[in-house]
This record gives C-alpha cells, structure tokens and sequence, in this order.
C-alpha cells in the first residue's frame, strides 16, 4: 500500500503512423487482468512544418493531470508564429472537451482570459486560465460499486 512505481519509455513515430491527435496515457494491469489508463495527454502527429502558422513552442502545462469536483485546473502554453506573415487572432483560448466530445460536434469549456490581436512572425502567443469543475461534471459522483458474486453492481449512495 502506497507504493510507488515509475517508468519510462520512449517511442519513434514515422511516416507509416497515422496522422492525427494521438492520446498518450498510461496503461496498467492488474492481477484480475483489469486494464487501467491514467490521465491522457494529446499529441499532433503527422502535420507538416508550417500546416499551422500558430504552434506550441512548450507543450500544455497542467498544474495537476487529476482534478476532482469541485476543484479548479490551471493550464498554460506558449504559441509562437513560424510563418513568414502576420497572424490575426480573433480569439485564442484555452479549452477544455469533455470525453465523447469532438471537436466537429462537442461542447468546447474555455479556460477564461481570451486573446486576441495580430502575432507578427517570430513572435509568441501566451495562453493561460483556470477551469472550475462541479459535482455536475463528475459522473462518477455518488455512485458507489458493491461487488456481488465477483460481479460489480452500480448504485448511487444515499
């Protein structure tokens, strides 16, 4: 109980992975088999140097990869212009999708502390806000497992 377990790891994508917003995440299994991913984090893989004249220059920085209801997220990233033109931003903020949500169809939850203006070339873009989460957004939130002949039955607690 209360151990600690690290690892590392590092992989090669190349020109036969597909292009797109992969999720990386941590992934264990316990002794029952049962798989268990940590907290994703996104990653572009495939766009070309130059397909966004606007790109991180720092991957998102979270002060925490686990928020609670009722507990706030900060977040912050530096975008730079690396196109040769003027960028004009009518509003660049960051946000938040919930799980099952894409971003043709899903709900976007700003951060707060919209920006906007003209980014020259070379120069930088910050981006940083904070999210509150309520006990609305926590699906799991009074829902208690009692297990039953190996078999997990879930309940909301009274």
């Amino acid at each position: 109980m209360g151990g600690k377990l690290s690892a590392q790891a590092n992989g090669l994508f190349d020109a036969n992975d597909a292009p797109g917003v992969w999720a990386l995440f941590a992934r264990y299994v316990d002794v029952l088999g049962v798989a268990h991913d940590g907290p994703e984090v996104e990653l572009l893989v495939g766009a070309a140097a130059g397909a966004d004249p606007l790109r991180p220059e720092q991957p998102l920085r979270l002060d925490k990869l686990w928020v609670a209801a009722g507990a706030s997220l900060h977040g912050n990233v530096r975008l730079i212009n690396g196109s040769s033109q003027t960028v004009a931003v009518s509003q660049a903020e960051l946000t938040a999708r919930a799980p099952g949500d894409d971003d043709a169809g899903g709900t976007a939850y700003g951060f707060g502390n919209p920006q906007s203006g003209q980014v020259a070339p070379g120069a930088q873009l910050g981006l940083a806000g904070d999210r509150p989460f309520g006990v609305s957004e926590d699906t799991c939130a009074g829902v208690v497992c009692t297990v039953e002949g190996g078999q997990c039955r879930f309940t909301v607690a009274q």
